[in-house]
Order: C-alpha cells, then sequence, then structure tokens
C-alpha cells in the first residue's frame, strides 16, 4: 500500500543523468527516496537481479514506517500474536537488564533505553492494528505508512 513507490524506465544512453544518478553498467536499478535524491542508491552490480534480490533492495531502502507496513499487511493472526508475544518478551528483558546493569555506561543504556521505547511503541501498534482486525476492518486499507506512523506518534 505504497501509493508513492513508482517504476521508470530510462534510457541512460540517450538521457543525461545527474552525477548521483550515474551507474557503471546498464541494465542498472536505482532506487530514488522522495525529496532525497542524494541518497539514491543502486543495485549492486554484484548481486543477481532476480524477484528476491529486487524486493530485498526495495525494502531495505525504504524507511522503517513504509517496511514496517509492508510486514504487517502480509501478517495474518497467528503472525500478529508471534509478533507480540515477542514484543513483550524483549520488553521484559530489556527492562531486566536496565534494572539488573543500572551501572551500565551511558551510551550503552541510552542503546537500551532507545531499543525498550520502540518496542513499547511497536507493542502499541500491534495491539491498535489487531483491535482494528477484530472490528472487520479491512487491514488492507488500517495498515499503510500514513497509519503506522501515526500509531507511533500516540
Amino acid at each position: 500500500n505504497l501509493k508513492n513507490l513508482r517504476f521508470a524506465l530510462i534510457d541512460g544512453t540517450r538521457n543525461d543523468l545527474k552525477w548521483e544518478f550515474t551507474v557503471f553498467s546498464y541494465p542498472a536499478v536505482i532506487f530514488f527516496p522522495k525529496n532525497r535524491s542524494a541518497e539514491s542508491r543502486a543495485f549492486p552490480s554484484s548481486s543477481r537481479l532476480d524477484l528476491a534480490s529486487l524486493i530485498k533492495f526495495i525494502l531495505s531502502n525504504l524507511s522503517a514506517t513504509e517496511r514496517l507496513a509492508i510486514n504487517l499487511q502480509f501478517c495474518d493472526t497467528s503472525c500478529k500474536q508471534k509478533f507480540r508475544a515477542q514484543c513483550e518478551k524483549t520488553i521484559d528483558e530489556l527492562t531486566t537488564k536496565l534494572r539488573r546493569h543500572f551501572t551500565l555506561p551511558v551510551q550503552l543504556r541510552h542503546k537500551f533505553t532507545r531499543k525498550l521505547n520502540y518496542t513499547k511503541k511497536l507493542l502499541s501498534a500491534i495491539i491498535k492494528l489487531q483491535a482494528a482486525s477484530w472490528q472487520e476492518v479491512d487491514f488492507a486499507e488500517t495498515v499503510t505508512p500514513d497509519t503506522v506512523r501515526a500509531l507511533f506518534q500516540d
């Protein structure tokens, strides 16, 4: 449900491209993030170009929110339950680590705290999405990058 994801075919031998879009061989697949063209990335020429590797390349270049939205769209009830259980387990483990190792170096403590807060947001998001699916709301309509982003802002 990524309405802004576009594919285009450009003949690089007939079009002058800016330096950040330069590739060393053709054909080439280049990912251009919207409003961040300086962060464009070319599909690795050393990798085999097949459907699985192309999907992996595209997903790796999306934002975390977009990746989560896509993954949740393909997540059935069992998957959501496992995801929720894993979040709860991770929260318990991180909370225990932070309590036991109160004298951790500041950087490590901040790392654990950030991961704990992120996991709590994930858990909150999955609980809200489960509630939406129990109300028989169309899940594909519910899970978009914007709705996932909104879940994290609550």
